[in-house]
């Protein structure tokens, strides 16, 4: 008597596990039609929904990146328009140089842009910009720094716009909720195929027959792809501990077979706003 084969859910990636799971949903609804497998079919189906609303959660995530993206992007901005007012201290021209020395002493009035909480640090960076802001258009023009301040005030307002969407998003996250909802489904799909395989051993297999096949069926695609991914995984992971040196310095290559060896050859030949260097 046939039954279902046990596959390790557990290897799945997220998105994979879902595909699958939603699968076996659509075949169970479609196949399972008696009374008895009515309770276990929709803790299922419940626990399947349940996970797929968790994943929707990573658009949090998203959202965090931008948020980090955004801020590197003010970091850039800042460190190139510091790097070169620092270059015009140098100028040849001595006007420019003290140009140059006035807006470098008032950037270096917030050295705590590098501490503190990211709206410390930006609340800093805003009463920075503020008194940029006062650097005359000549001055500007002088030392270059026009289209630097206006590429930091767009920055800036890039990253404000991000941290919003991202705080948004934070107070509906449930810390742990995908990783909860996935132990939970894992659960309820065994308790599923092993009511079935129980089912089909008492009533008979007939009833079963065809979700037991066609699950096997996914199921043998499934472990197939899990194997070639490991079998991927594997052959990398050798390639790259034979490229790494051994203790002696030398890369890891086959050993050179010993004087008198019946198959021995010669050789041929052969994040933050701004770091606090930002400050200094």
């Amino acid at each position: 008597m046939d039954k279902v084969s046990i596959l390790r859910t557990s290897a799945f990636r997220r998105d994979e596990a879902l595909g699958y799971f939603q699968r076996v949903l659509d075949l169970a609804t479609a196949t399972l039609s008696n009374e008895r497998d009515a309770v276990v079919l929709a803790l299922y189906r419940s626990s399947v929904e349940e996970y797929r609303t968790a994943l929707q959660q990573d658009f949090f995530r998203e959202e965090t990146e931008a948020m980090n993206q955004a801020n590197r992007t003010v970091h850039r901005q800042f460190r190139g328009m510091k790097h070169l007012i620092q270059g015009m201290l140098l100028h040849p021209d001595t006007k420019i140089q003290k140009e140059a020395q006035e807006v470098m002493n008032l950037i270096k009035k917030y050295s705590d842009i590098s501490k503190g909480s990211m709206d410390h640090r930006y609340g800093v960076l805003d009463t920075m910009m503020n008194e940029l802001s006062t650097v005359t258009s000549e001055v500007q023009e002088d030392l270059g720094i026009a289209t630097w301040l206006e590429g930091l005030t767009l920055a800036i307002a890039k990253y404000k716009v991000a941290r919003d969407v991202q705080r948004n998003e934070r107070v509906e996250y449930q810390i742990g909720l995908v990783k909860n909802c996935r132990a939970t489904l894992e659960e309820d799909y065994r308790k599923l195929t092993n009511s079935v395989n129980a089912y089909a051993i008492t009533f008979g297999d007939e009833e079963y027959a065809s979700f037991i096949e066609h699950i096997n069926a996914m199921i043998k695609v499934e472990k197939a792809v899990l194997k070639s991914r490991t079998t991927r995984s594997e052959a990398k992971k050798e390639e790259t501990d034979a490229s790494k040196p051994s203790q002696d310095g030398e890369a890891n290559t086959p050993e050179t077979p010993q004087e008198g060896d019946s198959t021995t050859s010669q050789p041929s030949g052969g994040s933050d706003v701004a770091n606090k260097e930002d400050t200094e």
